[in-house]
Parts: structure tokens; sequence; C-alpha cells
């Protein structure tokens, strides 16, 4: 029965030697040329956009500011647009992303978010940080830190941000959505944020009204990992692992039901063993018997440690006690 893996079948020893091999490898030289070739054209692009802006090209061209003349001659979306010229903008002072960018060694995801952190004084520093790193490794280095930050500087938590695409909703589900929403503003005195409606919406899933024949409890529980040594905990749940403050984390200890150490509980051990490795403060994943890096402005120690998992209650009003 299919598993959902993907299995990769070896390619016979005769059939990858010889003149297929050959074929194999310039295929490989022409693809890295192609993307190196992009990646220069995709900064070179970025640099015209600021001088379009700074020569006012936009308003000779009848367009009212920069965005416009994005979205309208190259076809961008809105948000394509502004992302371009802030990035635009903050290569102007950081010459040597600047230069990797043209060279093709950056791919414009990676530029795009290094230029939410990095300074002239701290380029260098996460330039050497980021070598040899994908894309979506450059993005979890970045996430939660702040503008002058460096790369071994604790991740905080108020500021990561998600976004949430739908990209097929019909008509009818999307009129439901904006009648939720706004009925969330209405609750709040006329302000509603898109934190509170995803909060309001899960909420209304999560906690259904409890029946008036039978005590009530809390209406769902979220699991939450503590690490022994270093005391930083994490709420986990689909598929996802959000770091807590030390305030959160003992808001939660004050009303939780304990799993015990998730290396020696039956329910947990085959789980807890999947996930022997530990990466950066912030966390991936749930880890087991792990290796935990705890890291800071002066460097990084490593302190061995075991998790042990608690499951938060919470009230009816949403909020742990």
């Amino acid at each position: 029965m299919f598993s959902g893996a993907v299995v990769i079948e070896p390619i016979p020893a005769a059939e990858a030697t010889g003149e297929r091999e050959q074929a194999w490898m310039a295929l490989l030289a022409e693809l890295r040329s192609v993307w190196k070739r992009r990646t220069a054209l995709e900064a070179r692009e970025v640099e015209l956009l600021v001088e379009a802006e700074e020569t006012l090209l936009y308003r000779w061209l009848g367009h009212a500011n920069i965005y416009a003349f994005i979205e309208t001659e190259l076809g961008y979306s809105h948000h394509v647009a502004t992302e371009r010229v802030r990035v635009g903008h903050e290569l102007q002072e950081l010459q040597e992303l600047r230069g990797l960018r043209h060279a093709g060694e950056l791919p414009w995801s990676s530029v795009r978010e290094l230029t939410r952190v990095v300074t002239p004084e701290t380029e260098q520093v996460w330039i050497d940080a980021i070598e040899g790193k994908r894309a979506d490794e450059v993005q979890q280095l970045v996430r939660g830190k702040a503008k002058g930050a460096l790369p071994t500087d604790p991740t905080d938590t108020t500021k990561i941000r998600h976004r949430i695409v739908l990209v097929d909703v019909s008509e009818e589900a999307l009129m439901l959505y904006r009648q939720a929403r706004i009925a969330v503003a209405k609750d709040q005195a006329g302000t509603c944020t898109d934190d509170d409606v995803v909060r309001a919406l899960a909420r209304a899933v999560l906690e259904p009204p409890a029946p008036g024949d039978r005590p009530s409890g809390p209406r769902f529980m979220t699991a939450v990992t503590t690490c022994r040594s270093c005391k930083a905990s994490a709420i986990v749940g689909a598929g996802m692992e959000v770091p807590l403050g030390a305030a959160q984390a003992a808001r939660i200890a004050c009303d939780h039901v304990s799993a015990g150490d998730v290396e020696t509980s039956a329910l947990t051990r085959p789980w807890a063993r999947s996930r022997r490795r530990c990466g950066a403060r912030s966390g991936s994943a749930i880890r087991g018997s792990v290796s935990c890096l705890a890291v800071g402005r002066a460097g990084s120690s490593r302190c061995t440690t075991s998790w042990h998992a608690s499951t938060a209650a919470r009230t009816r009003s949403g909020t742990s006690r």
C-alpha cells in the first residue's frame, strides 16, 4: 500500500557511465549557469527600479508612484513591488550583499530576508553565518531577529510573523470570512488585526459551547515541551513549534497536566527517539534525548538534556490560567 514515502530507485551502474553521464553533467552545468544569470539579472532589475524611483520615471509615464509603475509596466503584484523597492534601498548600504547578489551567489529569497536584519556593521558576520545554507535555512536564521541583531542573538518570538495565503476560496466562503472579520471588529470597539481574526475563528472550532447537562472542562488542550536544563519551553501543534517567553511558560506551569518525560514515557518514547538532534533555541521540532543549543551574543553552548512534555489547559475564555 502506498504510504506517502518517495522511493528513489538506483540507476544501474551501466547507465550512469559514458555518454549518459556526460549529458547529465552538461545539463547540470547549464542549469547552474542559467540560475546564476537569472539571479544576477534580478539584482540588476532591483537597482533599475530604485533608479526609476529616484529619477521620477514613473511620473513621466503618468503613474502616481513607483509601485503603480511596477504593477502596470512589469506586471508584478503590489506586495512584490514593495519588496523589490525596499530591498533595492537596503542594498545601497550593504555593499557585500550587493556584490554577492550581482555575482549570482545569493537567491532573491535569501537577500530579501537578510535585508530585514542586516546593517553595514553586521553585514560580514551574517555573510559568514549563511555560507552554505539554503534559502529556507537563511529564513529560519533571520526569523525573530530585529534590525541590527547578530545571527547568534536569541530569537524574539514576538517578532515572528507568518502569512496565511488561501488560493482556492469560493465567493460564499470569502463573504463569510469578511462577515466574521466585521463581527470580531465589533466585539473589539471597531479594531481588528489579522491575529484577532485567526484566534477568533480557531477558538470557534476548538472551543465549542459545552452542553449544559455535563460538567465543563478545558475546551481543548495544548501540548507544551520544556527543556530540563535550559528551561526553554515551546507550544507544539499542527506540525509547528512556537517558542514561549518566560512569563508565558510560568503562567502555563501554574495549570497543566504533566505527561512525564518524553524519553521514558511509553506513549512518547518512539516519538522521542525519532528526534535526536536539537536545532537553535527557537527550534523546529520536538526533541527527545537532545543536544540543546542555547545561543547568545557571546557565542553558543551545548547542554545534553531530556525534554518532558506537559499539557496546558485552556479556560473557557481561551486564555491559560
